[in-house]
Formats: structure tokens, C-alpha cells, sequence
């Protein structure tokens, strides 16, 4: 069943294909040739969750707005927007701080944050201006279709990686400890100074 809707004006659908595809080629890159390492400093150091929990979530997160963008193009436009302000945000701290690249495509392909606020700036006046959120007309689909492929999304990040292992160690005559670390087919291993601090590596 379908709505009755305002068309969208000129080059709205194209506009928001762009931009969908562009977030899908960054989360992408990241999945597969990317590390937490390429996160945001503000990213990195949120409180509540640990870089490599971050670097999964957003890689999920974007693809998942990906998919609506697609399936449901006047949520996935919103989204998009909002999530375009976010980047430039974050793109704008980075380029405060002097970083060298944004790490938006992984340490493989540096982009420098002011070229990337750039691209994705772009792709937000475009999205605004051409109203891409009325591109449709939304289908009213049972949204228990989508769920395999959000599922895929959400989830295989968490499988894709590995993590180093750390065991303790703790010498039995001077009762020092040190930090054994095992990277056989790990894909990173993020240390906290709560690990490491006084301790043998």
C-alpha cells in the first residue's frame, strides 16, 4: 500500500543515491580495512564504550541508515541528513586539532578532515536542497522484512574482528605481574592505562 506524496523535485532520488553510496564506501573501507584506531578522538575516548565496541557500532549504524536510504528513502533521507551534521561536527573538532586525516576510509586511504567536510557538506546541501526526503513513495512494507538484512549489518561487525588476548602473569617469588599478549590472527588489541600502568609487556 502506498501514500499519496508531493514529488520529489529534480534530482532528489540521485542526490540521495550519492550520498547512500558514499556512507556505504566509508563503512565499508572501515570494515575491511580499517581499525578503532581510525576513529575520531571524540569517539575513541566517549566514556561508556570501548573503542573497538564504537568502531563496530558505527560501521552497523552506517549501513544500516544505507539500507533505509535505499528501502525506505524518506526515513533513510532524514537520517542521512542528520548523520551528514554529525560527521561535519566531528570533522570540524579534527580539523581544530590539526589532524592529518579523518580516517573516514581507514588508515589505507588518509583524506584530510577539511577535503571530507568538503565531500560530505556537499552531500548535505544537496540532500536539503534538492528535499530528497520526499523521494517515495513509501511503501508501508512490513518492517520485519528488513530485519535480516539490519540483523546482517548490526551483527557481522562484531564477528568480522578479532581481538589480541591478554592474560596476567604473576611471578610467584616477587609477585610482579606482567601483561602476556597473544595477537595470533588478531586484528588489533586496544590497551587502557588501567592495564598496562606498572605492569610488565
Amino acid at each position: 500500500m502506498t501514500t499519496p506524496t508531493t514529488p520529489a523535485p529534480s534530482g532528489a532520488r540521485h542526490i540521495l543515491t550519492l550520498a547512500a553510496l558514499w556512507v556505504a564506501a566509508g563503512a565499508l573501507f572501515k570494515l575491511f580495512a580499517g581499525t578503532p584506531a581510525d576513529l575520531p578522538p571524540t569517539i575513541q575516548e566517549f566514556p561508556l564504550l570501548r573503542p573497538a565496541w564504537s568502531f563496530r557500532l558505527a560501521i552497523g549504524i552506517e549501513l544500516s541508515i544505507v539500507i533505509l536510504a535505499f528501502m525506505r528513502p524518506r526515513c533513510g533521507a532524514k537520517l542521512l541528513i542528520l548523520m551528514f551534521i554529525a560527521f561535519d561536527l566531528l570533522l570540524m573538532q579534527m580539523m581544530q586539532s590539526g589532524d592529518s586525516s579523518c580516517g573516514c576510509f581507514g588508515s589505507k586511504v588518509p583524506i584530510e578532515p577539511w577535503m571530507m567536510m568538503a565531500i560530505d557538506s556537499t552531500l548535505l546541501a544537496g540532500l536539503v536542497l534538492r528535499r530528497s526526503w520526499r523521494v517515495g513513495p513509501e511503501e508501508f512494507k512490513p518492517i520485519t522484512k528488513l530485519v535480516p538484512l539490519f540483523a546482517l549489518v548490526l551483527i557481522y561487525p562484531w564477528f568480522k574482528f578479532k581481538e589480541a588476548t591478554v592474560t596476567i602473569n604473576v611471578d610467584e617469588g616477587t609477585g610482579k605481574e606482567t601483561l602476556v599478549v597473544d595477537t595470533e590472527g588478531a586484528d588489533w588489541h586496544h590497551f587502557t592505562p588501567s592495564q598496562w600502568q606498572g605492569k610488565m609487556i
